[in-house]
């Protein structure tokens, strides 16, 4: 196998991005543009809207409908035989890899931008671009968003599914008298936690051995939620301000359900980690999670109230950049009865809990987001260009 040198670009990577480099496939070195130690944690990258390659404020990005696109700079290219890319599209001449979670990302997550004729179709000819060698869609439901999105079967023959590799959480998991359930997300309403607090309350009155663990940012919520959160016995509200290594130590060590029923979603490193912790899960049927929660096996999914996507894995123009706004102020009794009916199920079963958890590790550790997969798929896709 031949060695190869791999530029991964951007100043802020998401910890699953990190961790690629950290752990690479044999024959591939990676090298960054600044320091891994200097970029932000993924708690202070949430929410944050990405900056142009122009510069620009986000909101005149938006109205020229500009594409993801960069021009790196020169000397971060020397020794490089490619370069691999978060959602970026390069005007080097130099060939490259473009990772995605949903074709929306070229373009700034703005539909305006993707589907509009000009900037859409600049961004089919990036990706048809002879320098763009391959684009890596970190899981089935982003294939089949990108194939269905463009239509185009030069870009179709350069779709590789690369699932994300996560570490084990190797943590010692601790005991309780207690059944754990933990939420953990940067956006409350967002990701389903109101439906979560009265679903817990009101298995409250049944089952008093529960407690409900939350890990998110104040500022998401309304005070007189973060009031009613306080009150409510059983419930330890915690703000979100850890890093992988402190969530897996301190919360998923001590959780035994992991719940985060998602309203909007493409992918989601919390649902890797509560699989590498061996916790069965409670989510939605959301684009992906279907891939990382097998319904029945390692966890249940619920329907989603919000279409964030069509049924063939397009982005759905109607809700798209409205979701946070209606998950503020709507609250879905559907899901709080499905997440009271799931949870109830694996409060009374402790034998399905733990069947459940080896199942989720044994995604981790033998299957589609193993190492060892990880590592294979991503040479076999460098390697082949």
């Amino acid at each position: 196998m031949k060695n190869i040198t791999v530029l991964y670009s951007g100043a802020s990577l998401r910890q699953r991005q990190r961790e690629t480099i950290l752990n690479p496939p044999k024959g591939i070195s990676y090298r960054t543009q600044i320091p891994l130690g200097y970029m932000k944690k993924d708690y202070k990258l949430s929410n944050v809207s990405p900056s142009s390659f122009s510069k620009l404020p986000l909101k005149m990005v938006r109205t020229f409908r500009v594409p993801k696109i960069r021009y790196l700079p020169k000397k971060d290219l020397k020794g490089v035989d490619l370069v691999h890319t978060p959602g970026q599209m390069l005007l080097n001449n130099i060939p490259y890899v473009v990772e995605i979670d949903n074709p929306a990302c070229l373009a700034y997550y703005n539909l305006d931008t993707l589907y509009n004729p000009i900037s859409g179709s600049l961004i089919r000819k990036m990706l048809r671009s002879k320098n763009c060698r391959g684009i890596i869609c970190i899981s089935e439901a982003a294939k089949k968003s990108m194939v269905n999105t463009f239509k185009d079967g030069r870009v179709n023959e350069k779709l590789h599914v690369v699932y994300p590799y996560v570490e084990l959480n190797k943590c010692k998991r601790k005991d309780s008298d207690k059944v754990r359930l933990l939420f953990i997300s940067t956006n409350f309403y967002l990701k389903g936690g109101r439906e979560v607090y009265i679903a817990f309350k009101n298995l409250k009155k049944k089952y008093k051995n529960i407690e409900l663990h939350i890990v998110t940012k104040r500022t998401s919520m309304d005070e007189k939620m973060v009031w009613l959160l306080q009150k409510t016995p059983g419930i330890i509200l915690t703000e979100a301000k850890f890093d992988k290594l402190q969530l897996y130590r301190d919360f998923y060590s001590n959780a035994d359900i992991f719940v985060l029923p998602t309203y909007q979603d493409s992918f989601g490193l919390v649902y890797l980690e509560a699989l590498a912790s061996g916790l069965p899960i409670i989510s939605t049927d959301m684009f992906a999670l279907p891939e990382m929660v097998e319904n029945g096996k390692n966890g249940y999914l619920l329907k989603s109230p919000i279409s964030y996507f069509n049924e063939d894995f397009t982005p759905n123009k109607k809700v798209w950049g409205k979701v946070n706004l209606i998950s503020q102020e709507k609250t879905f009794h559907e899901v709080v009865r499905g997440l009271s009916d799931k949870i109830s199920l694996l409060l009374e079963d402790q034998n399905l809990r733990v069947a459940m958890g080896r199942h989720s590790l044994g995604l981790v550790k033998k299957c589609r987001f193993s190492e060892r997969c990880r590592k294979e798929s991503l040479a076999e896709t460098y390697l082949s260009i």
